[in-house]
This record gives structure tokens, C-alpha cells and sequence, in this order.
């Protein structure tokens, strides 16, 4: 009985480095669309508009696009995403387990009059990331959540949300 106790306690640690490896293999912290690089931001003006796109999969609708037009706003949320810490990169053959992932996705395209110059995309559910460039994987703080649904709710005419660290 004690060997075998000995064994499962083995052999837990070992499954969630498999889960972590296969997660590596499967090409977590890749993407694989093309997103533009980050550029330096253009100085605020009543020029500058925010498109956001939010994709929820298991809502009706499942995409819903805000613009917002407020510089200063706009301005604020750049420069926090280029403030975001990077996530660490995987070593090969990783494996990393992200619980909760509802599939929330937001689209964030900055705008300078039409000319589009830069692009982001956030995950904040799961292991909430933010994708900037091609390989340029950041992680999604509570503000970057807070911000994009009070933003989008804003938007859309509903309750804002609050909150407390």
C-alpha cells in the first residue's frame, strides 16, 4: 500500500508537467495571426479613435464593435498595454493549463484619422493575456479587464463595473 501511495504521489506532479509540455507543443504564446507591430503613438488629438471588437462565444451577440473617440482615454489605454509585463516565455515542450477560459476575446485597433497604427488583442479570461505584435505576449491585468468592459458597457448604454483590489 505505501508503494503505492509513494507511486501516485509521483505521478500527480508528473501529470501537470505533461499538461504544461503539451500546452509548449501546441503552440501556447504563439499566434499565429498577423497583428502589427507596436509603433510609437501619435501625440493625442480629436483625430484619434479606438475600435473595439468583443467576441463572446457563448453570448447573443457574439461580437459586438464600440468606437470610442475620447483621446485622452484612447492615449491611457495604449500606454498601459506597453507597460504590461511580459509573460515568460515557454521552454520547448511546455505545458501550460489555463482554467476558466470563457473564449472572451477583445480586438483593439488604434486609429490616427484612418490610417490604423497599432493593434491588440486581449484574452482576459483563463491565463488573461494580451497579444501585441506577432510573438509579443504580455500579461492581461485587472485594469486592461476593467477598462475594456467598462468601455464596451459604456458604449453600448449599461452598468459599468467597479473594482476593488
Amino acid at each position: 500500500m505505501k508503494k503505492q501511495i509513494y507511486l501516485l504521489g509521483l505521478a500527480l506532479p508528473m501529470l501537470g508537467l505533461s499538461i504544461w509540455l503539451f500546452a509548449a507543443l501546441s503552440g501556447w504564446g504563439t499566434s499565429s495571426s498577423t497583428i502589427s507591430p507596436v509603433r510609437s503613438m501619435p501625440l493625442p488629438s480629436s483625430q484619434m479613435t479606438l475600435s473595439i471588437t468583443r467576441y463572446m462565444p457563448f453570448s447573443t451577440p457574439h461580437l459586438v464593435t464600440v468606437t470610442i473617440h475620447d483621446a485622452a482615454t484612447i492615449s491611457a489605454l495604449y500606454r498601459h498595454l506597453l507597460a504590461l509585463p511580459l509573460l515568460p516565455t515557454l521552454p520547448p515542450g511546455a505545458v501550460i493549463s489555463c482554467p476558466m477560459d470563457t473564449g472572451l476575446r477583445y480586438d483593439m485597433n488604434f486609429y490616427h484619422g484612418t490610417q490604423l497604427f497599432f493593434h491588440a488583442r486581449a484574452y482576459p479570461t483563463g491565463c488573461a493575456s494580451v497579444t501585441l505584435g506577432q510573438s509579443d505576449l504580455r500579461d492581461c491585468d485587472m485594469d486592461v479587464r476593467m477598462t475594456l468592459l467598462n468601455l464596451v458597457n459604456a458604449a453600448l448604454g449599461s452598468p459599468t463595473a467597479a473594482y476593488t483590489p
